[in-house]
């Protein structure tokens, strides 16, 4: 009975002598995932559901843990320990994820998350504007800063200031338009 024939050796790039057993090796892997590349992915299917890239990443970590038998006497893996390697596979990554809880995860990209909390570079410039309407504040004119205050901070109306100050309510409405622009005159110069 003749003698099965070594595979030819690959030949060796520049400066990396590669034994024919060294080719072997190789070989005893490529014809592995060759084998068994079809089996693989329909298991990983059946075991992970139907993303691709999630079956892709375990294809390729599986062949990543078939290379540890690169160096086995076997002249073919066999199919048990393959489809072995790629349970255990399945079987790391769905403990990864449990402790990881990715299937809790919920995607950010489908949401709007603007707050309606000021960013602090908003409350800087609102701190800034305050004080800048305080200074404006202290100098408009005194009767202008009077009905100012009391429309603004102590929540009178036109009328209520009217009566408590013995002036009319127009008078109030010039007093409150020129307090107005001498703070927005105010707060609009710093901006420049």
């Amino acid at each position: 009975m003749d003698e099965p024939e070594a595979p030819p050796a690959r030949p060796a790039s520049p400066g990396s002598p590669v034994s024919v057993e060294a080719t072997r090796l190789d070989d005893l892997v490529e014809r592995a995932i060759h084998r068994y590349d079809a089996a693989l992915r329909g298991f990983l299917r059946w075991k992970m559901g139907v993303e691709e890239d999630e079956v892709q990443d375990a294809l390729q970590e599986t062949y990543e843990h078939l290379l540890r038998y690169r160096q086995s006497e076997w002249d073919e893996l066999p199919r048990a320990l393959v489809m072995r390697i790629a349970a255990n596979v399945v079987i790391d990554r769905a403990r990864h994820r449990a402790s990881r809880h990715t299937h809790h995860h919920v995607s950010v990209d489908d949401f709007d998350f603007e707050s309606g909390e000021a960013t602090p570079e908003r409350r800087l410039l609102a701190q800034e504007d305050i004080a800048l309407v305080k200074d404006a504040i202290r100098d408009m004119p005194e009767r202008c800063q009077e009905v100012f205050v009391l429309s603004r901070i102590k929540g009178m109306n036109y009328q209520q200031i009217a009566g408590h100050l013995s002036i009319s309510v127009k008078a109030v409405e010039k007093h409150i338009s020129r307090a107005l622009a001498l703070c927005r005159q105010r707060v609009g110069e710093s901006r420049q």
